[in-house]
């Protein structure tokens, strides 16, 4: 009965063995791709959370440049419309004597709107800020006509005249800063 239990037992090894000879295998097979499909994801969850903290990095810091650009574009729109407004001043004050106290300081006035838009050129597209840089010249060049603009220079109608054609070219700087306004707007809108 012992040789029969030996047996029995040399048999149920036999098939342990076996079974697990053809099943061990498959397990550790599938084990293995568990483990590396774990891996496949946690490397996948790694990259995709890095590729979300540069594009919040890159959002935040695009959304800084964009609030500065707007500060700036308002602030040139101001200061533009400051120039303007010294520059129709001052050939109202020179065609026209006045009581009015204010005496506008129309160079002061562009320096100031040019160092501005000097520093922060970096914020307009370069066909915008040559547009601006232009429609700064030719307030530059007025300027330089009223301070020359004076009664005793011109005969007659000719001030007058000289008079007429610089509120002209003011009122063309105008005409000129409309498309660039729309365009300030469609920036500050979110347009751009």
């Amino acid at each position: 009965m012992e040789v029969a239990i030996l047996i029995f037992q040399i048999l149920i090894l036999i098939l342990l063995g076996s079974i697990s000879y053809k099943l061990l295998p498959a397990y550790r097979n599938k084990k293995g791709e568990n483990l590396a499909t774990k891996e496949d994801i946690e490397e996948i969850t790694i990259k995709i959370e890095s590729v979300k903290a540069v594009f919040e990095r890159d959002k935040i810091k695009f959304n800084s440049v964009y609030q500065k650009k707007v500060q700036v574009i308002t602030e040139i729109h101001s200061k533009f419309h400051n120039c303007i407004m010294s520059l129709t001043t001052f050939l109202r004050m020179r065609f026209q004597p006045t009581t009015d106290p204010y005496i506008p300081d129309s160079e002061k006035i562009l320096v100031d709107f040019a160092d501005y838009l000097i520093k922060n050129k970096i914020y307009l597209d370069s066909p915008l800020y040559d547009s601006i840089y232009n429609l700064f010249r030719e307030m530059s060049d007025i300027v330089q006509e009223l301070v020359y603009l004076k009664p005793f220079n011109y005969l007659g109608d000719s001030y007058v005249a000289k008079w007429n054609e610089i509120q002209q070219k003011i009122n063309t700087i105008f005409f000129k800063y409309e498309p660039i306004e729309k365009e300030f707007r469609n920036i500050v809108s979110g347009e751009d």
